[in-house]
């Protein structure tokens, strides 16, 4: 679709007007939900949307997870879902980024650190660069790069 292009059929949506295709969640796999529900609350600022436990049919087995969003209210963002399966082993690598654009890197940075987090060398803070960027880990090893606009 050309930037700036308009939908065909912009009345074509679900109940409820949310375009019919969305980018609408994330979700990772985790070994820990409540440690690192907690990660991303402390360090992040994240709220806690929901909470679900349910049997996602044979090719998943049963599962937990927990919603979070920085806004705390569903709609307003794609959440983040932290989603672990009971009956299957843990993910051994992850192969994605969770991306987040801070306003106080240092501050985030400590509590990534008291949170379990590990930060991946120093940040890049060049002095024509337009953002100061940081590479870290979760406490699970998930990857994450932080940035601050200037």
């Amino acid at each position: 679709m050309e930037k700036n292009a308009k939908r065909e059929n912009p009345s074509d949506a679900p109940q409820g007007g949310a375009p019919a295709n969305h980018f609408s969640f994330t979700k990772v796999l985790v070994r820990d939900l409540e440690t690192l529900a907690a990660f991303y609350k402390s360090v992040f600022g994240m709220r806690e949307l929901d909470r679900v436990k349910a049997d996602a049919g044979s090719g998943i087995g049963r599962i937990e997870e927990i919603m979070l969003s920085m806004t705390g209210e569903f709609g307003l963002e794609p959440p983040l879902v932290l989603f672990k399966t009971l009956e299957k082993p843990p993910p051994q690598e992850s192969d994605s980024i969770l991306g987040f654009t801070v306003s106080n890197m240092d501050d985030v940075l400590s509590r990534l650190r008291s949170a379990g987090g590990t930060l991946l060398g120093e940040t890049a803070d060049h002095p024509d660069a337009v953002a100061r960027v940081a590479f870290a880990r979760d406490p699970e090893g998930r990857l994450l790069e932080i940035v601050q606009m200037r």
